[in-house]
């Protein structure tokens, strides 16, 4: 069975590597859509998780 791992951050700031700050977030539908489809492929094969 394949896994994905889906990561997600508190963090208001991302420092990049020259110093300098990138305002970082996500919208809700950015993880719950790619989530949903993951779990109908996954049921749709008889994989429940686990």
């Amino acid at each position: 069975m394949r896994k994905i791992l889906i990561v997600m951050s508190a963090a208001g700031i991302w420092e990049r590597n020259d110093g300098s700050e990138y305002p970082t977030g996500y919208w809700a539908e950015e993880l719950a859509a790619p989530h949903e489809k993951f779990v109908q492929v996954a049921d749709c094969r008889g994989h429940h998780g686990g």
